[in-house]
């Protein structure tokens, strides 16, 4: 029985501390069950164990409920920093989530392990700096791993209007050459829009209402290197809803188009 206890899985990854778990010996190996704590998110319920320890493969699933910074914080001291570091230091998250951890690890080849899990977002607000993005109310699942994590269908609301969010990153974009990707649908109003697209704001004083936009931005995995890039933004809408006060032929009603 072990009481109170820490236990070390794997190398760059948190500890799992407050362990109150039972150990049971069968045969060649060994299972573990119990609750602990994971970097600030609660684990109820986890289990571990080596089925053979002539062959010592170590499989690790583990469920709980905290708080989105806490896990933000904890994926930040994890291996996923080195690849994803710009983009896990530039979230800020607050509110609850449910996740699921698994780490499956072959002891014999002296490896790191495989990790994949889940996190279901329960209405949480999350910011990206970079970006100057807020969003409230997220929720949908994502899912994360050793490659990177993605969560394709995201709702939340911005700018207190509806959308839907995909995010994107490491072996998960869908695009060669990118290291993040985010796409964003939903009505907003043509200034805010144009506020972060600064070549194109002199825009807004020809444009008025709102149209439901399709938003994409991209991070090359060299952006910033040899004059290229930091992100790529693109915009997309009929524009049904704006009006245009421009010349003819450009101009046009809310209505049309």
């Amino acid at each position: 029985r072990i009481a109170d206890g820490q236990v070390h899985f794997a190398d760059g990854w948190a500890d799992l501390a407050g362990v109150d778990a039972s150990v049971t010996f069968q045969g060649n190996g060994f299972d573990m069950r119990g609750s602990g704590n994971l970097g600030g998110v609660s684990v109820p319920s986890f289990s571990a164990g080596i089925a053979r320890f002539d062959r010592p493969e170590l499989a690790v699933r583990a469920s709980g409920s905290g708080e989105a910074g806490n896990l933000l914080d904890l994926l930040r001291g994890s291996p996923l920093q080195q690849d994803h570091g710009a983009t896990l230091q530039a979230l800020s998250a607050s509110g609850p989530v449910q996740v699921a951890f698994a780490l499956d690890r072959a002891l014999y080849r002296n490896e790191s392990g495989r990790v994949s899990g889940t996190v279901q977002l329960q209405g949480v607000a999350l910011a990206d700096k970079r970006w100057d993005v807020a969003l409230e109310q997220v929720r949908g699942s994502a899912q994360y791993g050793n490659a990177g994590f993605q969560a394709n269908e995201l709702t939340a609301v911005m700018a207190q209007a509806p959308v839907q969010l995909a995010l994107r990153a490491g072996a998960h974009v869908q695009q060669a050459g990118h290291a993040f990707e985010a796409r964003l649908a939903g009505s907003q109003d043509i200034h805010a829009l144009l506020q972060r697209a600064p070549d194109l704001a002199w825009l807004g004083e020809y444009l008025q209402g709102r149209s439901h936009w399709n938003v994409g931005v991209d991070v090359p995995l060299d952006a910033g290197a040899q004059g290229r890039p930091m992100a790529i933004l693109a915009l997309d809408s009929d524009l049904v809803g704006t009006r245009m006060l421009l010349p003819a032929p450009l101009d046009k009603t809310e209505a049309q188009p």
